[in-house]
């Protein structure tokens, strides 16, 4: 077991990437993202605009990226979390880096928000299942995860800690939920 001060100076000995490297891995990251954002609207919006898309189309799109944006969300915020831990400057007093962080989340709710669009159409179309109320939870863990992470960097938040709060009760409650009776329902 460790006392508080030997957490925080054990903690103090891995704070050793410059304040430069963790503002180039944030800005390059969110540089990728907001790429991928605009060719991704582009590419769907001339299909959307052409008529080439069709509900089948939007459906196969929406499952094949759901779960690659998801890992996204999870990568970004292990990302954040490693820099965090592991940048000589704290990321909540530079400026530069706070901002960096906040775009960084931002782009992160983003992906959120998009796999959240892609799940709901592809639910409106082929109806809720098991499966797809499960992926809702999985989308409202990361949703939860990602706005503590955004509100961690305004002020101090145990955002691990209520995530895991969070996640543990949802799941309890969704368990208590009689689902298969439910869904012919819906």
């Amino acid at each position: 077991m460790f006392s508080q001060s030997q957490w925080k100076t054990s903690m103090a000995r891995i704070q050793v990437l410059p304040a430069f490297t963790t503002a180039l891995v944030l800005s390059v990251l969110c540089l990728i993202y907001i790429l991928f954002f605009a060719v991704e609207a582009f590419v769907y919006l001339r299909l959307l605009i052409s008529g080439a898309i069709t509900v089948t189309v939007a459906c196969q799109y929406a499952v094949q990226g759901f779960w690659q944006l998801c890992g996204i969300v999870i990568l970004n915020l292990s990302v954040l979390a490693a820099l965090r831990s592991t940048s000589e400057v704290p990321l909540l007093t530079s400026k530069r880096l706070h901002a960096a962080a906040k775009l960084f989340c931002l782009c992160t709710l983003a992906f959120v928000l998009l796999a959240g669009v892609k799940l709901g159409i592809y639910a409106f179309v082929f109806g809720l299942t098991l499966r797809r109320i499960l992926a809702v939870w999985a989308l409202s863990v990361l949703s939860a995860a990602t706005l503590l992470a955004f509100l961690g960097l305004f002020r101090s938040v145990p955002a691990a800690r209520w995530t895991v709060l969070y996640s543990i009760t949802s799941f309890t409650l969704l368990c208590c939920v009689p689902l298969e009776n439910w869904i012919p329902l819906l």
